[in-house]
């Protein structure tokens, strides 16, 4: 009998500002479903979502986590809530609000749970620090504005820990001009990681255990066009860009490389490599063949990145969709193998 090769699932979570309540609704029909996650990567708003997923894992209650994260999008998801207007703030330029209000959402949706029977979960976000860090360019320093912050399961366990995940969560969704930059011990005033690299996928591949990759996308694969010139419009339709430009660079890249290496599969079912060669390019090339699930509304969600502030009817509408999209995805999957979403 063949035994099935085992599964090992990174879920990769996309900034959309409001359209962030999309990737809720994606997340409660992962947790209804049993699918077991190893890893969360996360910026911007998917950074808020990708906690109170990663806290549901390592206490084995992600249903009830995913809903209180749709209970927080639908009742605590407007301005009024996650806006903390300050006026000093508004004085100094700096953004028209703090954190605070972020924060309280977070430490009311999210709390340490005293259960012994705990899971391992890696949860990773993106953040931009304002005066940049040190990176490599080769075997030359360089600095760059992006840095990714690992959370493990002990992260979840105390509200002291908790807190700093809360402060390195609120800095991923600071938006630049709507929220005053959040300080982050070691790095210092810090924004929106979506800023700099907004569809982490990399960082869901780093170590070779994650085989296959599953990311909520808010937009379809073919924009609608639309008249960007001016105002808010062009403003939602610059927003845009900078979501599915990231994200169609690294979806090609990675099928790109599953192209290359079904090529070399076909060089040793031939006869022309031997499977130890085979094994030592992948190591070397340090490639393997990954599977993307891209999870995308049906249909073209006609509201703007911002607007779901405003009405809660939309932030519904727009969780919803996300179930709706979770599901079609998943009706795909063989009802024993649960384990094994498909690249759409």
């Amino acid at each position: 009998m063949t035994k099935t090769p085992v599964s090992h699932f990174a879920l990769v979570l996309p900034g959309a500002v409001a359209r962030g309540a999309y990737e809720a609704g994606v997340i409660q029909v992962l947790a209804e479903s049993e699918m077991h996650i190893d890893r969360i990567v996360a910026t911007s708003s998917g950074a808020l979502n990708g906690l109170a997923y990663a806290i549901g894992i390592r206490n084995g209650c992600e249903k009830e986590m995913a809903q209180n994260l749709i209970a927080a999008w639908i009742e605590n998801g407007g301005w009024q809530n996650s806006l903390s207007l300050n006026p000093l703030n508004l004085l100094t330029g700096r953004g028209l609000s703090d954190n605070s209000g972020l924060l309280e959402i977070m430490r009311r949706m999210v709390k340490p749970e005293r259960n012994t029977k705990k899971r391992e979960v890696e949860f990773r976000v993106i953040v931009a620090p304002i005066n940049g860090v040190i990176g490599n360019i080769g075997k030359k320093e360089a600095t760059t504005y992006e840095k990714i912050i690992n959370f493990t399961g002990k992260d979840f366990d105390t509200q002291e820990s908790l807190e700093n995940v809360f402060n390195v969560v609120s800095a991923a969704c600071a938006f630049p001009g709507l929220f005053r930059p959040v300080e982050i011990k070691g790095l210092g005033a810090c924004l929106d990681g979506g800023t700099v690299n907004n569809a982490p996928i990399r960082y869901a591949l780093e170590e070779s255990d994650v085989n296959r990759v599953i990311i909520p996308v808010p937009f379809p694969r073919i924009m609608a066009l639309g008249d960007w010139k001016r105002g808010m419009g062009l403003l939602n339709h610059l927003i845009a860009i900078l979501i599915n430009e990231r994200l169609y660079r690294d979806l090609k890249n990675a099928q790109t490389v599953n192209k290359e290496l079904d090529k070399l599969t076909k060089l040793m079912n031939e006869g022309i490599i031997t499977k130890d060669q085979l094994d030592k390019i992948k190591s070397v090339l340090e490639i393997r063949n990954v599977e993307i699930t891209e999870v995308r509304p049906l249909q073209n969600l006609k509201c703007s990145p911002f607007s779901g502030f405003f009405q809660k009817s939309e932030r519904i509408r727009l969780i919803e969709a996300g179930r709706v999209a979770a599901q079609n995805c998943l009706e795909r999957i063989p009802a024993h193998n649960i384990e094994g979403i498909q690249t759409t």
